[in-house]
């Protein structure tokens, strides 16, 4: 029922300070394996939550964005090229996104073929003319595979995260249900939350279900 963390405690005897340097390590070690993803090395969706609570922990005032992208195609790949063709095309795609978004954004990878993104301080023309520039740059990937070529589509939702207004969990909810909406319009298009909208309200209360259902 204990917990363990890292020490450095010096006043410990030397046998009892090797052993706890390789508790150190290991703790380290879990740590970074429970908040990364193994197949990309980025953060996964408890280490984005807890970026996400960071921000809302310094009390910052700026509004941020949230934003999902989501793939398609990867079931095809994976039926038909395997899971290493798979896995090499979610590492391929999120080195374009992090090449495109520099490190001034934190990127994430929630699951094979979905990626999040918090942009900071944009406003929210910025930050559409950020996510169209992004739509841009994978409407027309193509990935090959042996003889093959596979054209990959994106959809992407926005979501503003001002901690004053929402929480991070609100904020995902709320990119997500843009991006579905996305989804549903068609092959690679931006969706921005808008509280007002009766189709994001719909998406959201269909996702709440489905969670309850999952539950």
């Amino acid at each position: 029922g204990g917990t363990i963390a890292p020490t450095d405690d010096k006043d410990q005897p030397l046998f009892e300070r090797s052993a706890q340097v390789v508790v150190d390590e290991a703790y380290r070690q879990l740590s970074h394996e429970v908040s990364h993803d193994s197949v990309t090395g980025l953060i996964n969706r408890k280490g984005f939550m807890q970026r996400l609570h960071q921000i809302a922990a310094r009390h910052d005032e700026n509004t941020h964005y949230v934003c999902i992208l989501e793939f398609d195609q990867f079931r095809v790949i994976y039926n038909n090229c395997g899971a290493e063709a798979g896995e090499s095309l979610t590492r391929t795609l999120a080195n374009e996104i992090q090449s495109f978004a520099g490190h001034d954004h934190v990127l994430a990878s929630l699951q094979d073929d979905m990626f999040a993104l918090l942009v900071f301080q944009h406003n929210r023309i910025q930050v559409l003319e950020f996510a169209n520039k992004l739509l841009k740059r994978f409407q027309n990937f193509r990935f090959d595979h042996g003889n093959e070529r596979y054209s990959i589509g994106v959809n992407i939702g926005l979501a503003e995260y001002a901690t004053m207004h929402s929480s991070p969990e609100e904020a995902i909810r709320n990119a997500d249900a843009a991006c579905q909406i996305a989804i549903q319009a068609g092959r690679n298009r931006v969706q921005r939350y808008d509280a007002g909208n009766e189709l994001l309200r719909a998406q959201q209360n269909l996702m709440h279900w489905a969670g309850r259902i999952d539950q």
